[in-house]
């Protein structure tokens, strides 16, 4: 579902979606398929709203990780949500993998 945007959440929701959208770069240059199934015009949605959605829903997670994801309050909280689960994806997949040092 849409979620309203708050007052003032604008800011703080376009710094996650900068984050998200980095994290999503990261993730599909380590795929070993190069990335393939990536379609980055998915992440030119212009409405936070509909982008929290979009990238909420896309993403395979877990049944409560994904529930946590589609229960956040506002458009900003789900954002936030969605860039703390892939920063922290993405630095377990590297540390299995060998790839760059963590603090995760």
């Amino acid at each position: 579902e849409l979620l309203e945007e708050l007052p003032g959440d604008e800011a703080r929701a376009r710094e996650h979606r900068a984050v998200i959208t980095r994290e999503l770069r990261a993730i599909a240059a380590a795929d070993a398929d190069g990335g393939a199934g990536f379609d980055e015009s998915r992440l030119e949605e212009p409405d936070l709203s509909r982008f929290a959605c979009e990238v909420a829903h896309a993403l395979r997670l877990p049944g409560p990780e994904k529930q946590a994801l589609l229960e956040a309050s506002s458009a900003e909280e789900r954002l936030e949500r969605v860039a703390q689960t892939l920063s922290f994806y993405r630095a377990l997949a590297a540390r299995r993998g060998g790839g760059e040092p963590t603090l995760h």
